[in-house]
């Protein structure tokens, strides 16, 4: 039985920032359109160390019991904002887009590219990363790919993506969610339009929820 994963407070707070933020810009709002670049250069900071886009990553209301270091809040927010502001750089459409979950949009980047087995490689390398800065990188380079392409990703879904993947147990999560999304838009995709392939990945403007397993 599949029941409906609700979002986390990052991944609402990151589906309405860039929801906001691509309206602005797509109006060609200069204030947004600094803000993203600001974004974009931040993409490979740390947390919390770039002012100029405070006002957008803060995920704590109070933080008189925080650590010195970011908490995985931050570094998810950080991470899907800033890779939200490469994706709708020089678009003249929403790149954030509701309910497009990373395994849908890799998928459709599989069909425009032609290439099943190489946008694969690069989806599982992001799937079975040893580490929080390694799946970034490769997100980076499928993010880099889905805006040549112009297809849209749900960066509020990302965000709670990239929260799960700092818990404990937490990628075993998250590799079947991209797994069930990647291999639920391939059934949508019709015969021949993809190479075949043997591999299988290490296995949502935001969607507010996604399939989990109860």
């Amino acid at each position: 039985m599949s029941v409906r994963r609700a979002r986390t407070a990052v991944g609402a707070l990151v589906a309405t920032q860039a929801g906001r933020l691509q309206a602005a810009a797509l109006r060609q709002d200069p204030r947004a359109r600094a803000l993203l670049a600001h974004l974009r250069h931040a993409v490979a900071k740390e947390p919390g160390t770039v002012p100029e886009i405070w006002a957008v990553t803060q995920v704590h209301p109070d933080d008189r019991s925080l650590p010195d270091q970011p908490t995985p809040e931050e570094r998810a927010a950080h991470a899907a904002l800033t890779l939200f502001a490469l994706h709708q750089q020089s678009r003249t459409r929403a790149m954030h887009q509701r309910g497009e979950g990373l395994g849908h949009a890799v998928r459709r980047l599989a069909v425009a590219r032609g290439n099943e087995p190489a946008v694969r490689r690069r989806f599982d390398a992001a799937a079975t990363a040893q580490s929080f800065p390694e799946a970034l990188q490769h997100l980076r380079g499928l993010v880099a790919q889905l805006q040549d392409e112009s297809i849209p990703l749900d960066y509020g879904g990302l965000a709670d993506d990239l929260l799960d993947l700092q818990q404990p147990d937490g990628a075993r999560r998250v590799r079947r969610r991209w797994g069930r999304q990647y291999y639920a838009e391939r059934r949508t995709t019709a015969p021949g339009d993809l190479e075949p392939t043997d591999d299988r990945p290490g296995n949502d403007q935001g969607t507010d929820h996604d399939e989990e397993d109860r």
